[in-house]
């Protein structure tokens, strides 16, 4: 948010603006967001776009030899790739 800050400044002419620390707790606080924890799953879940990935998933996998097609979401591989925090508002739940 930081960078992205300095980025619109720069854009709208203003050179010497500095997105600190404590300008991005400010802005956190003042517009009501906050760093929460995921936890949980979310019961609010496109059941249409699922199932439109679904069958654009089937279309893919029928393009690939079935030896190099792997399921690995359980394994544990990627668990440091799926943040365990993320910006919301406030008032919000944080569901994963």
């Amino acid at each position: 948010m930081r960078s992205k800050s300095e980025q619109f400044a720069s854009a709208l002419g203003n050179q010497d603006f500095k997105a600190s620390t404590n300008w991005l707790n400010g802005f956190k606080d003042g517009n009501g967001i906050s760093f929460k924890a995921v936890c949980g799953e979310s019961g609010a879940v496109n059941i249409q776009a699922a199932d439109e990935w679904r069958k654009h998933l089937k279309e893919i996998i029928q393009e690939k030899k079935q030896k190099n097609i792997f399921n690995v979401d359980e394994t544990g591989r990627f668990y440091k790739c799926i943040p365990n925090k993320i910006l919301a508002f406030k008032r919000e739940a944080c569901s994963g």
